[in-house]
């Protein structure tokens, strides 16, 4: 053998006696499993060392297959399955597939190869959905493996990229976008002017609202109602023309305020048959609903009282309504009216007393004084006389018809005659004994059994106008002092 073959022999054997110690003599090497991809936002899950991990349900892809301990130069790693996304696929020949993505998702990166072996190429990843994008190639990849089968629909994760051993971590998946909303037009809404109508438009690639006509005018719109004084503003509305109507005003009826937001009756006024008044000033409702005054009484401080053209004589009614006669415009206690203080407070002819009652004309010679029950008053002259009434039925006599009393005290009488109360009233007597008081009087008495006549003294004379041995005395009916008489 030569030398050259000898040398042959040689290599040969220690490439055999090496390959037995690499392989045929020793334990073969175990080959760890690839772990699942890292998360890329909500990836792929882990597995577990040496075992397939599970089938993501949640949005994880599944974890990495092991090698194959009797091959181990041909370790990949299996892409993970999304959910409802594309199933991974398995080994081939040293590649691992890509997972697939879901709709509108990315898909995984593929891992690279173990020490020795192949690199998992990129998984080429099916559009779907939206269109996503196949994964980022693992480092020193090789060929591609197959992709994985149909998409999943609406949009889930990719499957996480696989580690194989000695290679390096392949991205996550990224969750899909799910797909954008159609723009929808047509539906009714409000513009900006609340006094349009609008329709949503989808013209400019997103959905807007246009105005498509006018609101009525019974829509609101503007300024709120309102009520400052006795103003009050109305609610601002709509014109019917696509544009906000000035703001009306109204003034509040007569005698009403506002209050809030509206116009109200306030205290002191009042609310009688509908409407508001002041029972202060109104004749019609003074003091009161159902108090009138009439047509010659105004109405003052919720009084009915005398006014610059009301008769003397006519009714009023006087502070803690006590009945008054009206005279030159202010309402005085009549004639015989009782409780004044003063001359102010009575009819012409003065106050008797103070706490007294009212002479009218008893002092006053020629004119005769007649009082109503309810405190109407005239005065007349002693050549007409006056009757007294009920119900202000007061009144002078006439030519035709003389009143019935026609004194009302001595003044009234010429000299030598007497002033008598008799059935028929009132009326001058002469006196058959002249100068003697009384004897006028007791001529009309010829009757004994009959009417008898007695004399009308002066209250402010209590005893020069009455007979010897007696006294005048005021006798009171009510509110007047009705006889003044000799006792």
């Amino acid at each position: 053998m030569s030398s050259s073959s000898k040398r042959h022999v040689t290599a040969v054997l220690i490439g055999f006696l090496l390959g037995m110690a690499g392989e045929g003599c020793s334990t073969p090497r175990p080959y760890t499993g690839g772990q699942g991809g890292y998360d890329a936002g909500i990836g792929g899950g882990p597995a577990s060392t040496g075992g397939r991990g599970g089938s993501g349900v949640s949005p994880q892809g599944s974890g990495g297959t092991p090698a194959d301990a009797a091959t181990p130069d041909a370790p990949s790693s299996s892409g993970g399955s999304s959910q409802d996304g594309a199933v991974g696929g398995s080994p081939v020949n040293g590649s691992g597939t890509g997972g697939s993505e879901g709709s509108g998702g990315l898909t995984g990166s593929g891992g690279t190869s173990a020490t020795g072996g192949h690199g998992g190429g990129a998984g080429a990843g099916m559009s779907s959905g939206s269109g996503g994008t196949s994964g980022q190639a693992g480092a020193g990849g090789g060929s591609p493996g197959t992709g994985g089968t149909s998409p999943g629909t609406g949009g889930t994760r990719g499957s996480g990229g696989l580690i194989g051993s000695g290679g390096m971590v392949g991205s996550g998946g990224l969750s899909g976008s799910g797909g954008t909303t159609a723009c929808q037009s047509g539906g009714a809404c409000q513009p900006s002017n609340p006094c349009q109508k609008g329709t949503y438009s989808c013209a400019t690639g997103t959905q807007q609202c246009v105005p498509s006509g006018n609101q009525p005018a019974t829509v609101a719109c503007g300024a709120a109602p309102s009520c400052t004084g006795s103003t009050k503003h109305l609610q601002q509305m709509c014109d019917g023309n696509g544009a906000c109507a000035p703001q009306v005003t109204q003034a509040c009826p007569a005698n009403e305020a506002c209050s809030g937001t509206d116009c109200a009756c306030n205290a002191p006024n009042q609310l009688c048959n509908g409407a508001c008044v002041n029972t202060q000033t109104d004749p019609k409702y003074c003091g009161g609903c159902g108090i009138g005054c009439g047509d010659q009484l105004v109405c003052s401080a919720g009084l009915c009282t005398c006014g610059g053209n009301t008769p003397n004589g006519a009714l009023c009614w006087r502070p803690g309504q006590v009945r008054g006669s009206c005279w030159q415009g202010s309402c005085v206690l009549p004639a015989l009216g009782k409780d004044c203080n003063t001359a102010a407070d009575c009819v012409p002819g003065g106050c008797s007393a103070p706490g007294g009652f009212c002479l009218g004309t008893i002092e006053i010679s020629g004119e005769v004084s007649c009082s109503a029950n309810d405190g109407a008053t005239i005065t007349c002259d002693v050549s007409e006389g006056c009757t007294s009434g009920f119900n202000s039925q007061v009144y002078c006599g006439t030519t035709a018809a003389v009143g019935d009393i026609t004194c009302d005290g001595p003044n009234d009488c010429p000299a030598n005659n007497d002033c008598c109360a008799e059935p028929g009233g009132q009326h001058c007597l002469a006196q058959p004994q002249p100068g003697v008081i009384g004897s006028g009087c007791a001529a009309f008495d010829t009757n004994p059994n009959g009417p008898q006549a007695s004399v009308v003294c002066d209250p402010l004379n209590p005893i020069a106008s009455c007979p010897p041995n007696k006294r005048c005395v005021t006798t009171f009916g009510g509110a007047l002092a009705y006889a003044f008489g000799c006792q």
